[in-house]
Order: structure tokens, then sequence, then C-alpha cells
């Protein structure tokens, strides 16, 4: 999640960035410790996550720890940080190898060469559906982490529902995050992150049982974003699905509450082109994705960001809550939806929050689609945050989005 928040600040001093961003450009995020989290049990009804973390060195790799607790089978076979994130989503059944007894599905990390760019190797987790038979063809579902998250948080908590319904879907860290390679790591590179979503397709369609005419795409946040404009560009995607949509540009410029001028933004540009110039001389700024302490939320919606990024409600050693400050000059300018008025006429189904400050953008992508099968759902109650990993929220949008894509990439069973 990466979040620009307005206020009188914003409006007044229009010459410098918001506080978070001058800030970051001299203070990085303390992510080199370890961080152990227990199973955190929430009355809010939360889908809880539990992650047991490693040393965590500050260019977003995990360091191996020889003192580990191995987690028998495949889950152990390439060491994660967050492996217990991975137990929690396919329903706390004790794995064996990789298979979840409760549910008779399973679930296979898997890493693969981006086609795209060929030095990175790209992360990711396959949740496979209950009986699943490799000599049959299945629909196969990619979905895209918010800004900032990984594959273990959100993505994961929705493909493993997904799962459940029917569905191959596989969660993935985008290049340059998570346990994907590449540097500088925490790059927020918006059209990598688009291409990250075609290179997950192209692995999907070299395996026998995915059936490639049946082949889908969501994601959270500006992982939904994301998912739109890769769709405006691959026609392979022949179904997509969002949640929470954030138009990564549009909010960077305009601000959560979309209450902001777009020329105001213009010093945030200068902060990412200055960040270039102190790279190119060995530095490394970073700007936080979400609020860093609570104290710096402005509202009880981003206090959950906090709260879900940076305690034990979701946090996650390969998510450390940064990204690279020169990413700014791609942001800043940049719209997932660009064209969409032509060229994103797949079928779509959008979800969003009533009490989401983000639902903004979902009634831009639902407005500029030019699909004639398109829908929006409304979630009553729901923040932004809400629909990460509240219990009723989660079950409401995937109430949704599964018969949607079953409809639309027939066979899958609802």
């Amino acid at each position: 999640m990466l979040v620009r928040t307005s206020g009188p600040s914003t409006r007044t001093r229009v010459s410098r960035p918001p506080p978070a961003v001058q800030r970051a450009a001299g203070r990085q995020p303390q992510v080199d410790r370890p961080v152990v989290h227990q199973l955190r049990r929430s009355g809010r009804g939360r889908v809880p996550v539990k992650v047991v973390g490693r040393p965590y060195d500050g260019h977003g790799n995990v360091r191996p720890d020889p003192h580990r607790d191995h987690v028998p089978g495949d889950l152990a076979a390439q060491p994660a940080a967050c492996v217990e994130a991975i137990r929690h989503h396919i329903g706390q059944a004790v794995i064996e190898g990789d298979l979840d007894h409760e549910r008779n599905r399973t679930i296979t990390r898997i890493s693969f060469t981006n086609s795209n760019n060929p030095a990175i190797t790209m992360a990711a987790v396959v949740h496979f559906p209950q009986g699943f038979d490799a000599a049959r063809t299945w629909p196969a579902i990619v979905v895209s982490h918010p800004g900032g998250g990984v594959k273990e948080q959100a993505a994961g908590t929705y493909a493993a529902r997904l799962a459940e319904r029917g569905f191959i879907a596989i969660a993935y860290d985008a290049s340059y995050q998570g346990e994907s390679g590449g540097t500088p790591r925490q790059l927020e590179n918006l059209h990598i992150r688009t291409e990250d979503i075609s290179a997950v397709i192209n692995h999907l369609v070299t395996l026998p049982y995915v059936d490639r005419a049946r082949i889908g795409a969501m994601g959270i946040c500006a992982g939904a974003g994301y998912t739109a404009n890769a769709a405006i560009q691959d026609r392979r995607i022949k179904a997509i699905g969002t949640v929470g949509a954030v138009n990564i540009g549009a909010m960077f410029r305009n601000g959560w509450d979309n209450d902001v001028q777009s020329s105001d933004a213009l010093p945030l540009i200068e902060a990412g082109s200055n960040a270039r110039t102190s790279d190119a001389a060995g530095g490394s700024a970073t700007m936080p994705l979400a609020p860093l302490q609570e104290a710096d939320a402005p509202n009880e919606e981003l206090r959950q960001a906090w709260e879900y990024y940076h305690t034990p409600r979701a946090q996650c050693p390969t998510a450390p809550g940064f990204a690279t400050l020169r990413s700014l000059n791609q942001i800043i300018p940049y719209d997932a939806y660009h064209m969409a008025d032509i060229y994103l006429t797949q079928p779509m189904q959008i979800v969003a929050g009533s009490k989401a400050g983000s639902k903004w953008m979902s009634e831009d992508l639902f407005g500029r689609a030019a699909s004639a099968d398109k829908a929006f759902h409304v979630v009553e109650g729901a923040n932004h945050m809400d629909l990460y990993d509240g219990r009723e929220y989660v079950d409401e949008a995937i109430s949704v989005l599964a018969p949607f894509f079953a409809a639309r990439l027939k066979g899958a069973s609802q």
C-alpha cells in the first residue's frame, strides 16, 4: 500500500513534498533485525497472519539462519521469511510436505526466470484447488499484491480463497521486492509491475494443466491498478477483478481522498529527481509506503495501514515498508488506467469498501473501462484496509469474485 495524504500543510506548502517524503530522504527504516510474531487473534474478526521472520538485511534479502526450525517438505526447501503466513493462508492446517490435508489442496512455492528480464528470478506461491488433477486443465488467476506488500499477505489471502473455489491461483512477489530478485531493492517501477503480471502468465502457459484460454487476473490496492493496466496490454487476460483499486499515479498526485491538485505534486517529481542524483553518488534514498509510526497516521484507515504492515497483524520482514525515493519520477505522471476507455474490454468485477478513502479510484476505473461486461460491488461498512484481512469483508469480496471468475473463465466450480 502506497499512501499520499493531504492536509493543511499539503495545500499551503506546495513548494515541498509531504513530511513523510521529506523524512524519507534522510532516514531509512530499521529492518536489520529478527522478526518473530505469534498468531494475532483479534476480536475484530481479522484474518490472522502468523509470521516467523528471519534476520533481514537492508537490501531486501533474507539472511540464512542455521538456528531456524525447519518446516517439513517443500515449504522448507526454499527458505522463506513468511512460511508461517502461508501456513495461515491455507487454513492453519498441519502441513506435511506441501499438502493441506484439511481441504485436500496443495500449495507449492516456486521460482522461475522472469521472461521479461532473465536476470531476475521471480518467487511465487501456487495454490491448487481441492482434488487437483494434473491430467486435467484448470482455470488460473494471477493475484497481484499491494504496493509495499508481498505474496504472503493480502495477495496470499485471496489466492487461497480462490483456490477453495476451484481455481489455480498464483500469488507472486514483484520484481525487486519480497523474495523475487533484482536491484535496487524495493524499486517500485510501475511499468515493470505491469510487465510482471505478463511474466507470470508467460510461466503459467508453459504448464500443461493450465488452460491458456481461461486465465484471469486480480489485484488488491495498487496491485489492482497494475492488473487493469496489464489487461489493457495483454489479451491473454480474459477477466479481471479488483479489490480496493488504487491508481498509484493518481493517488500520489491527488491524495488519498482526491483533494489535491495535480500541479501540487511537482515537488514530488523534484524529490525523485534529487534522489536519482544522490543514488548515483552511492546513496540509497527511500520513502515510506504507509505510516511508519502509528502517530504518523492522519486517520483511522491509514492507522490500520500502519498496523497491517508494522505490527503482528500482518507484518512480514520481506515487506520492510519503504520504496526507492527515485520511484516518484515514474509514479507522479503515471496513469494505470491510460487507454482503458478503448482497450480495457475484458469482463471486470470491481470491489470497494463503502468507507474506503480509495473508493474514488475504483469508481474512476469503472467509469473509464470500455468493457460492456463490468460490475461494481460495494462492501458496506468496509474501509480500504478491511478488505485486506477483515474476515467478513474478505468473505463478501470472494462471494462476488469467485462466481464472476467462474462464469467468465468457464469450467470452474463455484
